[in-house]
């Protein structure tokens, strides 16, 4: 009969202590993000693992420094989840898909919103901000959150469901990514947005992440 294996398969860099309890065969990395020092403080372990998935050619090449196994699988998208759009898509509008959180520059945000008048921002997501975690910065980016939303090229359309989301991007003409490039996680990420965006015939405009550039 088939011999059964224990598979340590964990989505952390960091090393768990209950790990020592585990009888593992094989242990596998699947590494969606990078989060600072993340790799620099558990080098060790990393190099351990039998095997680590990453989803960027720019994840690939920082943790090839740590751990040389590894499998390059991207994220993308189904293009049968987007039917043939014909409606025309409202003029001068300008979307962002996704949750409203710490990872956004919302000094970006407030420049653009001011110097383009006549450009329409629609905002579709959950907002996270001051909600599952508790930061004294997240006070100050819920007040800025709140400025925005009284501007009148900004609009705020709540959360929808992900079924819905294929009916409603292709309404738009230009999707946003206005990240804090400076942050590593953010620098290093795999938005999901980006494919639902192109996924819609949406131009997208970005901040520098490495993986918008690969997909020039």
């Amino acid at each position: 009969g088939l011999k059964k294996r224990i598979v340590l398969y964990t989505t952390s860099g960091y090393f768990d202590p209950v790990y020592s309890y585990i009888p593992y065969e094989k242990a596998i990395f699947d590494c969606p993000d990078i989060h600072e020092n993340e790799f620099m403080s558990n080098s060790v372990w990393i190099n351990k693992f039998d095997m680590v998935f990453v989803n960027t050619k720019a994840m690939y090449q920082e943790v090839m420094r740590y751990n040389s196994r590894l499998k390059l699988i991207s994220n993308g998208y189904m293009s049968k989840k987007y039917p043939h759009f014909t409606h025309p898509r409202l003029p001068n509008s300008v979307l962002f898909l996704g949750g409203v959180s710490q990872r956004i520059n919302f000094k970006l945000l407030i420049n653009l919103i001011q110097k383009l008048p006549e450009v329409h921002f629609y905002f579709l997501g959950e907002i996270y901000l001051n909600k599952y975690y508790s930061e004294l910065e997240d006070r100050d980016r819920l007040r800025v959150w709140k400025k925005l939303l009284t501007f009148t090229n900004m609009h705020y359309l709540g959360k929808l469901s992900e079924t819905d989301i294929p009916s409603i991007v292709p309404l738009f003409k230009v999707g946003i990514i206005p990240y804090l490039s400076t942050d590593v996680f953010n620098s290093f990420c795999n938005p999901i947005k980006l494919y639902e965006y192109l996924a819609g015939g949406l131009s997208v405009v970005s901040s520098p992440i490495k993986q918008v550039y690969e997909l020039k």
